[in-house]
């Protein structure tokens, strides 16, 4: 039920991003109502990740057209991911 509850909120957090930004202003807090043990970096890696796949979509739908942004997502994603998962572990262990 609580991934319905984030993947609704992650839609929506998308619409108000793409529409005038601060998308995260919806998406962090449900992740912290959701997960309240979790670890602060992971959240926070985790919103990141998910602005940052958002912008960097956009950013090639814009520029080159859907079909390229289709088939550049899973580059796009592995690049976020480790941009976003690397600071987290690393603040995890510190």
């Amino acid at each position: 039920m609580e991934l319905l509850i984030l993947f609704s909120l992650a839609f929506l957090a998308g619409l108000v991003d793409a529409v005038g930004g601060g998308g995260g202003l919806i998406q962090l807090p449900a992740l912290l109502v959701c997960y309240p043990t979790a670890p602060l970096p992971l959240l926070f890696g985790t919103n990141k990740f998910a602005s940052a796949q958002l912008f960097l979509s956009e950013t090639a739908r814009e520029r080159f057209g859907a079909l390229y942004a289709l088939k550049a997502s899973r580059s796009l994603s592995e690049s976020v991911g480790l941009g976003t998962f690397a600071p987290a572990t690393a603040e995890l262990k510190a």
